[in-house]
């Protein structure tokens, strides 16, 4: 079952829109074909008809979240992940103390209290969470941000992260909404999504890698700014990560997880591929303790310490491509400002 979604469009309230592509997910057990359109009003990107909020939970086969990646590896990604978002931003939040909504297994979490943060986390998956608990030590809220604001014990953060969220959330009105609760007055908010304004969207049409069955909204800077206006947020930086010519295939040829793609959703490595792809990954030259025979806290001491290492994100090459500023690379993040009560000038 599918219905129509975004009339009129969540942003900018229009309700004309056009369709980009409409793609056959057999591998992926998607039912009939995705269809996505593009906003005429706004630009933003979304799938309609959608698969009604059951049926996207049944998508998902409640696999999504068991990556087959060793800890070590997932810790490598991870650390390039930290170092192009919360290390940009980390100075001007001299109260570090951080909640992460979608907080996986827990490992962005162990660095970020390695490095001397208080931290807690919100994650949907009770086996990441309990991994992140009893694996990593880690304070982890299981269920929806939503949920866990309108807890009495929820105290707002004056650093709140999510990072390839918010295009798999269905109530995105809602989930800004929490954000705002979340967020400390004159706290920061950082988002991180795949960007739709990409020129690699442009140049590989329904190929993109940010084009799959799992992605509902797809944002760029301007359209996620306004959403963020709404509820009370302003904008102080916008930027892309991922700036280069020479993105990683879709499907990568070398990838120990592909053997899973003949398997459909029921695979859990294809839902690891997909996360892994969308961040990503990098080399074990490139980040962590890859291949190095350490316990798992020991691993997070070393990455802590090699971030620790690292030059600052924009005084690297991909930091520093002009398309960086552009927001025109195929990660956006958006750090925005808690200003006022949501629809305050709105």
């Amino acid at each position: 079952m599918k219905h129509e979604v975004n009339v009129p469009c969540t942003v900018c309230g229009g309700s004309e829109s056009q369709l980009l592509h409409a793609i056959d997910y057999q591998r992926f057990s998607y039912p009939g074909l995705f269809q996505i359109r593009q906003c005429q009003g706004c630009g933003l990107i979304f799938n309609s008809p959608r698969l009604t909020d059951d049926g996207i939970v049944r998508l998902y086969d409640g696999n999504y979240y068991v990556f087959l990646e060793p800890p070590t590896d997932a810790l490598s990604r991870v650390a390039t992940l930290m170092h192009q978002t919360v290390a940009t931003v980390s100075a001007q939040v001299p109260d570090k103390r951080m909640l992460e909504v979608g907080c996986a297994k827990g490992y962005l979490l162990a660095i970020m209290a390695e490095l001397g943060w208080t931290v807690a986390g919100v994650e949907l998956s009770e086996d990441a969470a309990e991994h992140a608990r009893h694996q990593l030590g880690q304070q982890v809220y299981t269920g929806t941000l939503q949920a866990h604001v309108t807890s009495d014990q929820f105290s707002p953060y004056p650093l709140v992260v999510s990072t390839d969220v918010i295009e798999h959330v269905t109530d995105l009105e809602g989930f800004v909404r929490a954000c705002h609760r979340a967020v400390a007055p004159g706290g920061l908010l950082l988002l991180g999504t795949p960007n739709a304004d990409s020129i690699h969207r442009h140049r590989q049409g329904e190929r993109w890698l940010g084009f799959n069955p799992f992605h509902i909204f797809l944002f760029n800077r301007h359209n996620l700014g306004t959403l963020l206006a709404r509820h009370g947020f302003e904008v102080v930086q916008a930027y892309t990560c991922n700036n280069t010519d020479d993105p990683p295939p879709l499907m990568p040829q070398d990838s120990p997880l592909k053997k899973f793609a003949r398997r459909g959703l029921q695979s859990t490595g294809l839902m690891a591929i997909v996360r892994a792809v969308m961040a990503h990954k990098p080399s074990a030259s490139e980040a962590g303790p890859h291949g190095k025979n350490l316990s798992l806290p020991d691993a997070v001491r070393h990455t802590a310490q090699e971030l620790r290492q690292r030059p600052p994100y924009f005084s690297t090459t991909d930091g520093s491509h002009p398309r960086s500023a552009a927001c025109l690379g195929d990660n956006l993040v958006v750090v925005a400002r808690r200003q006022a009560e949501p629809g305050a000038g709105a």
